[in-house]
């Protein structure tokens, strides 16, 4: 064992380089540059270069030429098929059925204004090496087109292992589940022969690139993800998990990497204190519930609280006892520091309320609405149905519970106001971060009334519920078209907040790095105007749907992230993070089977629905 320092001390016949290439972080030359500098008076060896990738020899290549050597360099580049992980100080090579020996294909590097040679004539250190390499019971070739070979090779890295990366899920997780692997092979299929395209203008023949390429890879990973159980990860992977440098730069140039360190919140003013229950016992009020208590329930919670003209339950699962025992802490940039929010019931189906509001996050694949509410949609509920009120992202979330409230035969109608939500806070552990922007509703009443009705005149009850929100600090606004309003505000939730799952990167970091912001912002945009054509093709108008709809988000963006230091994190990341349950069908699943229904093809936001969908499964299954 030593250092490259240390090791230049003597001659060498081969220089095996199996570090990872990164460029952009530690070139290979500086990496080497004990063996590169005038004091080392031996012989240049041969090197060899085991690294993933395109473009790896270049720079040690540049470098040696630089150095006026004599003779000219010799690299040996390889394409490196190795099933194994290394875990801590355990180096995991599985065997049997799709588990093959390691292998490599060899070539000399030949810059490219170079004439080609024979490479086993121009370079028989190349036969020496392999005949090491199969005395020692691995597998080794030599190509007469090393570049094409790598390319080739380098289209699992860019596609498949990829995929792996962004959902953080062992492949044989989904190869091994026809259900997702169905949903998952046309994505990593088109996307292959995009790379495959890239191949045939650079001029590698069917020879290196034939037309079953991507199905042999295909039927690769059928082989050797066989078993659902199997823990094997692609290494870049295991880099980002552990939040080290990965190999971006030379296998796929699209993925960033993020250390930030965490951030102190923010000292906060003194809380603006509601009037105290004695206070309140003088004044009409509301009987209001409140259905989860995460970040948004905790925030329009504490605005109604605030407003001094209700009386709030809430209904908590995970943080019950810090609810019950008013251990919620928030710090608010609106309202300041609260340490002492208590509502004053955590009870729940015991009483006539006005407004039953619901938080929980939309998630019909886990535990639909009408599941999460059956205590007050059962005939044993003997009050009369409250307004019930929806602050969930996503489309389509009142189907499920207009549909239980009509076979449950109430009378009157069911009463649903639906939103769309723009709260920027973050519920960690028990503390409410909500940094900036003042919290807003835009509300209206589903379904939608007859044509020309005033929305306030069919729900008188939307007044009453925004003058409650603009009474405890917030602003609520009521839309005659909520739906096209829903929809527009679910652009960001489907392009935007999908950038932040799969990097695991708060927005702030790439949005406030200008060199990073100009490579997001094409696929933001992008995406973002394969849903408006969605929009469009359901008859949202240019009132809610403008041709400007997506720049306006970017610039959202830059306005809200412009301190590469934030840490807030969409909600859908913060769940991710923890395994638990998120919003793919309400947010990305419904724009997905619209576009479908509709015609509309929209390729970036159904690879977003599916590498989501495989985490879902994931994450379900981690819960079982």
């Amino acid at each position: 064992m030593a250092s490259v320092a240390e090791a230049a001390d003597r001659q060498y016949s081969y220089v095996m380089v199996t570090t990872k290439a990164l460029p952009d972080v530690l070139s290979t030359p500086k990496l080497l540059e004990p063996f590169l500098l005038p004091s080392y008076r031996y012989p240049q060896p041969t090197y060899v270069l085991l690294q993933n990738g395109l473009g790896v020899e270049t720079d040690l290549h540049a470098k040696l030429v630089d150095r006026i050597i004599s003779p000219s360099p010799r690299i040996i580049t390889a394409a490196v098929y190795c099933d194994a992980n290394l875990v801590g100080r355990i180096m995991k090579h599985p065997s049997g059925k799709g588990f093959r020996k390691p292998r490599l294909e060899l070539g000399l590097f030949t810059p490219a204004h170079a004439a080609p040679a024979q490479v086993e004539l121009s370079e028989p250190n190349l036969a020496i090496f392999r005949s090491m390499v199969d005395a020692g019971g691995g597998c080794a070739t030599i190509s007469e087109d090393i570049q094409a070979a790598k390319f080739r090779k380098n289209i699992w890295n860019a596609v498949f292992a990829t995929f792996s990366c962004l959902t953080r899920v062992p492949p044989s997780f989904y190869v091994a589940t026809p259900a997702l692997w169905e949903k998952v092979v046309p994505l990593l299929r088109e996307t292959g022969e995009e790379v495959v395209a890239v191949g045939r203008a650079l001029g590698y023949s069917e020879k290196y690139l034939p037309s079953d390429v991507i199905q042999s890879f295909i039927n690769g990973d059928v082989a050797t993800y066989n078993e659902v159980e199997s823990q094997l990860m692609p290494s870049t992977v295991l880099d980002i998990k552990a939040n080290k440098p990965f190999e971006v730069e030379v296998i796929v140039a699209l993925y960033m990497q993020h250390r930030l360190s965490a951030k102190a919140a923010p000292a906060m003013t003194p809380s603006i204190a509601p009037p105290s229950l004695a206070d309140r016992s003088t004044i009409s009020m509301e009987e209001v519930l409140v259905v989860g208590w995460g970040a948004v329930g905790i925030l329009f919670g504490y605005i109604l609280h605030h407003s001094g003209k209700v009386r709030l339950t809430v209904v908590a699962r995970s943080n019950y006892q810090a609810a019950k025992n008013g251990q919620i802490h928030i710090n608010s940039h609106q309202f300041g520091t609260v340490t002492d929010f208590k509502p004053e019931r955590a009870e729940a189906a015991d009483r006539q309320y006005a407004f039953v509001v619901v938080a929980a996050k939309a998630l019909p694949d886990v535990l639909p609405t009408s599941k999460l509410l059956e205590p007050f949609l059962s005939l044993s509920y003997t009050f009369p149905q409250p307004t019930y009120v929806l602050l969930q992202n996503g489309l389509g979330v009142e189907a499920d519970l207009y549909q239980s409230l009509e076979q449950r035969k109430s009378s009157p109608s069911p009463h649903i106001i639906t939103t769309a939500v723009y709260c920027a806070a973050n519920l960690i552990g028990n503390a409410m971060q909500h940094p900036a922007n003042i919290p807003k509703l835009e509300l209206g009443f589903f379904p939608p009334k007859m044509e020309g009705a005033k929305t306030t005149e069919v729900e008188p009850n939307l007044v009453v519920f925004q003058s409650l929100i603009e009474a405890g600090g917030g602003v609520a606004t009521i839309e005659d078209n909520i739906q096209a309003v829903k929809f527009r505000k679910n652009i960001w939730n489907a392009a935007f907040a999908p950038m932040s799952c799969f990097t695991r990167v708060p927005p702030a970091f790439y949005t406030a790095t200008p060199a990073l912001w100009e490579k997001v912002v094409p696929l933001l945009r992008e995406t973002g105007e394969e849903i408006v054509a969605v929009g469009r093709a359901l008859g949202y108008s240019e009132i809610y749907l403008p041709a400007d709809v997506v720049e306006g988000f970017l610039d959202w963006n830059i306005a809200t992230f412009k301190d590469v230091k934030s840490q807030h994190k969409p909600s859908t990341l913060l769940d991710i993070e923890v395994n638990k349950p998120f919003e793919v069908e309400a947010i990305v699943g419904e724009v997905v089977r619209a576009g479908k229904r509709l015609g509309v093809p929209i390729p970036k936001t159904e690879a977003i629905y599916i590498m989501l969908s495989v985490m879902q499964a994931h994450n379900l299954k981690t819960l079982d």
